[in-house]
């Protein structure tokens, strides 16, 4: 079983930055590319892409027990996270514009103000990072 904190300190902590870059410049490239190539592509393919590429992530972050394989998790990761948000959001053209950026961005920002309380909450109670994680 694989129980690893996946923080980027835990991962690499003397190259923090390199975590960041890992983080960053996948991310970067496919939201820079997604113009020249999101047509050929369906929708339905890129969202199961996204699932693929998150299990993957999830996987090689938290159970990899080399530096490589958990740096390929966290660039899969921002890789995932990138394809879903540019597929997600172009998905809002074919709905009324206003109601679906709206519905998204309030699902978004609701997302990281709910986890922070359960965090606040868990730390209130004594409860470490790990039990606090383990919730979601």
């Amino acid at each position: 079983m694989c129980t690893q904190v996946a923080g980027a300190k835990e991962i690499n902590s003397g190259g923090v930055g390199l975590v960041f870059l890992c983080d960053v410049a996948p991310g970067f490239f496919v939201k820079l590319s997604a113009p020249y190539w999101f047509h050929l592509v369906p929708h339905s393919t890129r969202v199961i892409a996204c699932g693929v590429l998150m299990v993957c992530a999830f996987s090689l972050v938290g159970c990899g027990t080399t530096l490589g394989a958990q740096l390929a998790g966290v660039s899969l990761s921002s890789t995932q996270s990138a394809l879903g948000e540019t597929t997600f959001l172009s998905l809002a053209a074919r709905y009324d514009s206003r109601w679906a950026l709206t519905m998204w961005s309030s699902g978004t920002g609701f997302a990281g103000v709910f986890g922070y309380v359960t965090y606040v909450f868990c730390h209130l109670f004594g409860e470490t990072q790990s039990v606090a994680l383990s919730l979601w």
